[in-house]
């Protein structure tokens, strides 16, 4: 198997890796070239919308689930 960067290593001393300099210029490109469309302001809007019920739905089951703190005094 072949790293493709080449000075990644364990450092016993530090309990992490250590890496060599990340090419920005490489790396961007690759990540813009293969990333789907992110969409429209409009687009991002409507999914936030549409998943309103995801979130009131997380509420409620959190409300509901909530522990009783207003206990009767004995």
């Amino acid at each position: 198997m072949t790293l493709p960067d080449p000075d990644l290593k364990w450092n016993e001393e530090r309990q992490h890796y250590d890496y060599g300099q990340i090419d920005w210029d490489e790396s961007g490109t690759r990540s813009t070239a293969t990333a789907p469309a992110t969409g429209t302001p409009g687009d991002r809007v409507k999914a936030h919308n549409d998943g309103q019920w995801v979130r009131d739905a997380a509420l409620a089951y959190a409300q509901k689930h909530q522990p009783n703190t207003h206990k009767e005094a004995a």
